[in-house]
């Protein structure tokens, strides 16, 4: 199971980038956040656990930021 309280941004932002993230990207972040479990928002999202899990991967990658904990 994932916390709820571990997404925080650093304030001020380290650094001022602008990023292109992908709204798919955003979509899956949001229904891991809402329902605490990936393999929930998996089926909310219609989609593969381990795909869901990759998406995640891939915008904590694109961020720099570890969204969740794990």
């Amino acid at each position: 199971m994932l916390r709820r309280s571990t997404f925080v941004l650093p304030w001020p932002p380290i650094y001022p980038v602008r990023v292109a993230v992908e709204l798919t990207l955003i979509r899956s972040f949001v229904a891991v956040a809402e329902l605490g479990h990936v393999t929930r928002a998996a089926v909310r999202l219609h989609m593969s656990q381990p795909a869901l899990s990759a998406q995640i991967k891939a915008l904590e990658s694109t961020l720099d930021l570890e969204l969740f904990e794990r």
